[in-house]
């Protein structure tokens, strides 16, 4: 009813007399905030009850009945359409404008009792012509906070429930939450206490976290992980991991225009270094299209893929061949050997293999010039004497590319090496050897060195040692809109569809706010859209057009 819904619990008789008096719960809520509960015995085959819908907010409320053991038996959705929306008023000084004209848009926005308001609005304005877009949009705060992210399934027009509101778009609305599908979370996982993680932390600060195992893949506990700074500011900071494993640095302020490159490393309690440290990766946000067309939508060939027409002209030969057999595929493949350490493409000049096992005090860098023949090292950084000789007229030489165990290393993990960890080096230094590798990455020479890990002298590879760049905190873009009125304008033709957009418009106490911006140079109906929400958490949404002549 058009101010409250009635609510009817029905069993059948043979249901009736095995749960004769037993207890049951009815449930409504809202943004997994309960509105309303209600408790019964079952004296009769049916209990019914009436609720105000002002209990409410506008949107789905979620109306489930639940046994006295907890189990949910029964669900019905319904979407409760106050008219409390915001009252955004949008004026311009005329409706006519020629192109690359200025335009000022005054914004008034307004509560349901019309009072002013304070809130956060976003503007975007386009060419309707240019576009494609007519009428109805496809979406907007309104349908998508309160209706499509909620529901599982394919709404094919959302703003229509939501523009000239009837009796008619209120049944349709219904019969929407009847036929589409809505989930928020497990009701037994809610029981037993058992919540789903949280795939997007709020960040307040820069973090590294990750996950330190052994060669087996068990965690752990108690053991030590140092963070180290080796680009964008030097410093060094230590932890250990909880009793899963996991560590964790927190707030690593940095500069906004600072990259900065950290080396993590993970040891046990003992000081071992057969560990095996990853870190977390957040997983990109997937912006969920829904490519479904309603039926009456096939006879429009513009809005079809491939597929989609191929499947459209199977229905008007009243045909379907989409279901396909498919034959057994049998996939065979060679097992991986892994290479010996010291046979690749590149012929070497020379082979360095007596590298100690125990600490000598020496520096990887230390050691290789003392035994690399024709390499010279500046600032730990080794260097082809060769291309030294040649770059003397003033021309800086580059340094030789290194690779650990065949992958490109750059200078940072190079310098994090243990001499002890290395188990041989070969040195490329004649022009030609190390071409296969790519003229600019060995024109140099190359230094190519071998882990006891990776030859098996310490056995299995084990990253103990990874290396992590920050590129800082996001820098957000500014939408570019030119301004014609300067006194130099180019003459370059504004063909531009989105004409303006600004995403944080914020009103006055009066509820006022202004933009301006510039048309372009194509002609048509311009279509501005405003639309946000207030701090008592109220939406609003409006479009208005003017034309460009």
């Amino acid at each position: 009813q058009p101010d409250s819904i009635s609510i009817r619990v029905a069993s059948s008789a043979k249901l009736f007399e095995t749960k004769k008096g037993a207890r049951y719960y009815l449930l409504a809520q809202a943004g997994a905030k309960v509105y309303y509960t209600a408790d019964f015995k079952l004296l009769s085959q049916s209990f019914t009850t009436r609720i105000d819908k002002q209990r409410f907010p506008t949107g789905i409320v979620q109306f489930t009945l639940f046994a006295e053991n907890g189990e949910p038996l029964n669900e019905r959705i319904a979407f409760i359409q106050h008219n409390d929306q915001l009252k955004i008023g949008i004026s311009t000084a005329k409706e006519v404008y020629a192109t690359r004209q200025k335009v000022n848009i005054a914004i008034k926005v307004a509560d349901k009792d019309s009072k002013p308001v304070v809130g956060s609005f976003s503007a975007a304005v386009i060419n309707e012509d240019l576009a494609g877009i007519k009428g109805i949009s496809e979406n907007s705060i309104l349908s998508n906070l309160l209706l499509t992210s909620d529901i599982k399934g394919y709404i094919e027009n959302p703003d229509y429930y939501f523009t000239n509101i009837s009796d008619k778009t209120r049944a349709d609305l219904d019969l929407l939450m009847l036929t589409q599908g809505f989930h928020r979370f497990e009701r037994k996982q809610v029981i037993d206490k058992s919540y789903p993680a949280l795939n997007y932390e709020p960040e307040n600060s820069l973090t590294v976290s990750g996950n330190i195992k052994t060669l087996g893949g068990k965690p752990i506990p108690n053991s030590k992980i140092m963070l180290y700074s080796v680009k964008g500011g030097w410093f060094k900071l230590d932890t250990l991991a909880d009793e899963n494993g996991k560590f964790t640095f927190k707030r690593l302020i940095t500069d906004q225009d600072t990259i900065i490159k950290y080396i993590v490393q993970g040891r046990t309690s003992t000081n071992g270094k057969n560990v095996v440290v990853t870190l977390d990766t957040i997983a990109p946000f997937k912006s969920w299209k829904n490519n479904a067309i309603a039926y009456e939508q096939l006879s429009d060939t513009t809005l079809l893929t491939l597929y989609q027409k191929q499947i459209a002209q199977q229905f008007k030969s009243n045909i379907d061949k989409r279901t396909i057999q498919l034959r057994e595929v049998v996939i065979k493949d060679k097992r991986d050997v892994a290479p010996d350490p010291f046979e690749h493409p590149a012929n070497p000049d020379q082979v360095i293999k007596d590298f100690p096992k125990d600490g000598t005090g020496l520096t990887l860098s230390q050691f290789l010039q003392q035994h690399a023949r024709g390499v010279m090292f500046m600032n730990n950084r080794p260097y082809n004497t060769r291309m030294i000789a040649r770059t003397a007229g003033g021309v800086s030489p580059k340094p030789m590319q290194i690779l650990l165990d065949g992958a490109y290393i750059d200078y940072d993990v190079y310098m994090s090496l243990n001499l002890t960890d290395i188990e041989s080096a070969e040195i490329v230094r004649t022009t030609g050897k190390g071409v296969i590798y790519g003229t600019d990455r060995s024109s140099s020479g190359m230094v190519f060195l071998t882990s006891r890990r990776h030859s098996g002298s310490y056995g299995p590879p084990t990253p103990d040692v990874i290396t992590y760049q920050s590129n800082g905190f996001y820098k957000a873009r500014e939408f570019y809109s030119p301004k014609y009125d300067a006194t130099s304008v180019t003459r370059q033709p504004d063909l531009r569809t989105t004409i303006y957009w600004k995403p944080d418009i914020v009103t006055d106490k009066d509820g006022n706010a202004a933009v301006s911006f510039f048309n372009a140079d194509a002609k048509g109906t311009y279509r501005v859209l405003i639309e946000g929400i207030d701090v008592d958490g109220n939406l609003g949404h409006q479009v208005y057009t003017y034309k460009v002549e």
